[in-house]
């Protein structure tokens, strides 16, 4: 269990527009900021630089293992859990039918997608609880973070689930 470094999590005011749901045009939320995406390769990097026995190469390889079972074993319909992370699983999202018979693949299906539920175990680092207690929260105004209009073509906002398929 690697520790918390003490850098608190970092969070920009959104405001919500255009939303499928007018009650909640022009609220607010907050939002994690993301300061930049690491690839296998900036991870495996990221791993050895914790004195790991094995080298970014050694690791790379093991990652880009991890990536390839995982991507085989969700598109033959199993979720994959990774003990104390949490579950990698198929997804998907419908439209209704008015009835089984009218109902078809090609015109119901919209979205096809892998989706992530975080470990919710007791001992687990990232279910919702712990996770919440191990992050501290920037209260902070930071002007390069500051209020951002909500993007019309992101797919979820606050409130608008897309139903529940978890595993």
């Amino acid at each position: 269990m690697s520790k918390v470094n003490g850098t608190p999590l970092l969070v920009c005011s959104k405001k919500i527009v255009n939303s499928k749901n007018a009650d909640l045009d022009g609220k607010y939320y907050y939002k994690a900021v993301i300061l930049s995406t690491l690839n296998l390769n900036d991870l495996a990097e990221h791993i050895a630089s914790h004195g790991s026995l094995y080298t970014k190469d050694v690791l790379l390889g093991v990652l880009t293992k991890l990536k390839d079972c995982l991507t085989e074993l969700i598109t033959t319909n199993r979720a994959v859990k990774i003990d104390g992370l949490g579950t990698f699983y198929p997804a998907l999202k419908s439209r209704v039918a008015d009835d089984l018979e009218s109902l078809s693949v090609s015109d119901h299906i919209s979205s096809v997608y892998v989706r992530f539920k975080g470990d919710q175990s007791q001992d687990a680092q990232m279910g919702g609880a712990q996770l919440r207690r191990r992050i501290k929260v920037s209260t902070q105004t930071n002007t390069q973070f500051s209020t951002i209009e909500d993007d019309p073509e992101e797919d979820v906002t606050p409130g608008e689930g897309e139903g529940n398929d978890n595993p």
